[in-house]
């Protein structure tokens, strides 16, 4: 999992939406209010480079689920703002930069996706690797944010 990655992104998010929006990360609540994010598992790929150098990428996915079920309209807007504002994510290591950006809108819900590539060590993969606790963390304080309106 690429903790520092995900954390910036979910930062960013609270940051264009507000604490209006949940993210939810692996699988959606029952009960869930929209309008809402699930962020879905992440691909990724890895190569070791020489000079101990490692190169990723992760390609993310990410669901928008409106406030009004179905509005292409709602769903249309919030695909522009995760273009630009989901373009550079600032994490504690480093800055991301996205790629392949795209967003559909859907008769349910609208689908983002992007890649974000980045060289790193092996060291620093050990340290940003972890279970999904964290994001489950992430999840559970925005969900308490956005039951407590």
């Amino acid at each position: 999992m690429q903790r520092d990655l995900l954390v910036a992104l979910v930062g960013r998010l609270r940051e264009i939406f507000g604490d209006e929006c949940a993210v939810f990360y692996g699988r959606v609540l029952q009960g869930q209010r929209e309008p809402c994010f699930y962020l879905r598992p992440q691909a990724v790929e890895r190569r070791v480079l020489t000079g101990g150098r490692v190169w990723r990428r992760v390609a993310l996915e990410l669901h928008y689920y409106p406030l009004l079920a179905g509005s292409l309209d709602e769903q249309a807007e919030v695909g522009e703002k995760l273009l630009r504002g989901l373009v550079c994510i600032d994490g504690e290591q480093r800055a991301y930069r996205g790629q392949e950006m795209a967003y559909r809108v859907g008769s349910e819900y609208l689908c983002w996706s992007a890649a974000y590539e980045y060289h790193t060590t092996a060291e620093q993969e050990a340290a940003d690797s972890g279970g999904s606790e964290l994001m489950e963390v992430l999840v559970q304080q925005t969900a308490d944010d956005h039951n407590d309106k």
